[in-house]
């Protein structure tokens, strides 16, 4: 929790958003650079690259926002639905599963880390 913190902290700094919400998929983005070691920071390379799939990170953000409600600073995650529009385009949403099939579940565009 602590890393998504982070990296929806530099996704609206980066950016220059005003508002709390932030892209669901520039925060993976982020986090996947946030999760690099040093070797790839002195030398990146496909053999000192840390793999995080969208897989691994959808299924963390269930795990710990849905399942746990972990927070980070007193903060919950609230993850907005996506536009048609945005499900159309793998850069802008995910798939969240939740429930026991892989069909019950929602595409989401944004979220936000909200005070509770």
């Amino acid at each position: 929790m602590a890393q998504l913190h982070e990296a929806y902290q530099l996704v609206r700094r980066k950016r220059g958003i005003t508002v709390e919400r932030a892209n669901l998929v520039d925060v993976y983005l982020e986090m996947v650079l946030l999760r690099q070691g040093r070797a790839f920071a002195s030398e990146p390379s496909k053999r000192t690259f840390t793999d995080y799939s969208r897989a691994q990170f959808i299924y963390d953000l269930y795990e710990y926002t849905d399942r746990q409600r972990l927070m980070v600073d007193g903060k919950s995650l609230k993850a907005f639905d996506s536009t048609k529009s945005q499900t159309d385009n793998p850069a802008k949403s995910m798939w969240i599963v939740e429930g026991d099939s892989p069909y019950d579940g929602r595409y989401v565009a944004d979220i936000q880390l909200i005070k509770e």
